[in-house]
């Protein structure tokens, strides 16, 4: 038998901001993975989890609320290693992620923006 003693956690997991840009052809954006959360941790053996969160309280539901609760609709994140996937039927604009990564003592927080533009066939047919 073999019994391994693990230290625990000193150190926060670090994170590093995050912009995506996403071309949608005439609106129609079928979803997609978009990008990924980069973090890293002194700690070797801790193992990160992320997730989407809302930086206000669920009591006081301001329109920013609102705007963030539909942004959480749109967007899913694989809590293991932080890739973002965009879902389908997503419209044209800017959206604020904020995202948290714990190694289940520290938790961390950064931003992901992500910025939706449009591309129409007028567009497209000039530019050839």
């Amino acid at each position: 038998m073999t019994v391994n003693i693990i230290e625990e956690s000193q150190y926060p997991p670090a994170l590093f901001p995050l912009e995506i840009g996403i071309i949608s052809y005439m609106d129609d954006f079928p979803g997609a993975v978009v990008g990924r959360i980069k973090a890293s941790d002194q700690d070797p053996y801790d193992r990160l989890s992320y997730e989407i969160v809302s930086l206000n309280s669920p009591s006081s539901l301001s329109s920013s609320t609102l705007i963030l609760n539909e942004a959480q609709n749109l967007f899913e994140i694989d809590h293991s290693d932080g890739t973002i996937i965009a879902l389908q039927g997503l419209d044209i604009g800017a959206y604020s992620l904020n995202v948290s990564v714990s190694d289940g003592k520290f938790t961390s927080f950064t931003t992901a923006r992500v910025n939706v533009n449009l591309v129409n066939k007028m567009m497209f047919y000039f530019s050839l």
